[in-house]
């Protein structure tokens, strides 16, 4: 029988729970940490590992309450740095261009995307005249291959 380290057991415990409590599934964490699918499973259906998840959770969710409270203090501040690259005349129009249509994307006012779909039949002669105009505006390169006329 193999011997079983039970620090290390426990710590794969702990990492199964933490793994669960971020939302992997059983079978990836079973993967991850070299235990079987049904391991998993009883650690985390145990009345202590119950408990550990119930706990690691409530801590992942009063840390990311914590997160978005400095998210919030933050944002004016933020705010006045985005103000600033907009009216630094000295800044690329280009920089201040992706500033304005991000601010615009977060305030609701993103652009219209419109997808059409046309259905008409290609024709041969279609495609070489689609072929040509993408010649004349330098889209393609041909080059000359002798091709053989014969059978």
């Amino acid at each position: 029988m193999a011997k079983v380290d039970v620090k290390q057991l426990q710590g794969a415990h702990r990492a199964a729970l933490r793994m669960s409590a971020m939302g992997m599934r059983g079978n990836d964490i079973a993967a991850f940490l070299g235990m079987s699918p049904s391991r998993v499973s009883i650690v985390k259906n145990s009345i202590l590992g119950k408990h550990k998840l119930e706990d690691l959770c409530e801590r992942a969710d009063e840390e990311a309450i914590d997160v978005m409270g400095r998210i919030r203090e933050m944002a004016p501040k933020a705010l006045e740095v985005l103000n600033g690259l907009l009216e630094d005349t000295m800044l690329d129009a280009r920089v201040q261009k992706d500033v304005a249509f991000g601010l615009l994307d977060r305030a609701g006012f993103s652009a219209v995307h419109k997808n059409v779909n046309v259905n008409a039949p290609v024709t041969p002669e279609y495609i070489e005249e689609l072929k040509k105009r993408a010649q004349q505006e330098g889209m393609v390169v041909t080059s000359e291959t002798p091709q053989d006329d014969e059978p």
